[in-house]
């Protein structure tokens, strides 16, 4: 096994941890998605090829990769009601010893976006118009009740060849 292979258990455990403490579950779907989210937005470095799937972005790379990792016992995987949750195993603690400058830039990367993106749900609720994105307002027209798009007025909705409307 390669020094990648380790640098990556040590990120995803790290990850397993971080979910454990809040007392939620760390399912498979959850890692699926987190490990796609800390690649390709936050520039942690894991090798996973994702495609979509069926509940969001999947790697069968990443799937093997979490069976051999509860092999190692660095990962244990815990039935629950709906599927299984993931938590730290037995030897996860050799990773935090060996490879704690990976550990704390992947928790680096985190914390940052996660910052950032706590500051933008605030100011959401806050009404802050500096962070927050809107929409243009919408248009109503008064008759009808109906929005109007763009810059054109409200107007029913079209009657013309094909349309099963008001047969």
């Amino acid at each position: 096994m390669s020094t990648e292979y380790f640098k990556q258990a040590a990120i995803l455990g790290t990850f397993v941890e971080a979910v454990r403490e809040t007392g939620r579950a760390c399912g498979e779907t959850l890692m699926q998605k987190a490990a796609y989210v800390m690649k390709e937005l936050l520039d942690v470095p894991l090798s996973d090829e994702f495609r979509i799937h069926y509940d969001g972005p999947f790697s069968y790379h990443l799937q093997g990769r979490l069976a051999s990792l509860e092999a190692d016992d660095f990962l244990r995987v815990s039935p629950r009601e709906m599927g299984v949750t993931y938590d730290t195993g037995a030897r996860f603690h050799q990773l935090q010893e060996r490879y704690p400058k990976t550990i704390a830039l992947a928790r680096h990367s985190i914390r940052s976006r996660k910052a950032r993106i706590t500051r933008r749900q605030a100011a959401r609720t806050t009404g802050d118009s500096a962070v927050r994105h809107t929409a243009a307002p919408r248009r109503i027209d008064s008759d009808t009740g109906r929005e109007a798009h763009r810059n054109q007025s409200a107007r029913p909705a079209s009657r013309g060849k094909g349309s099963d409307r008001g047969n």
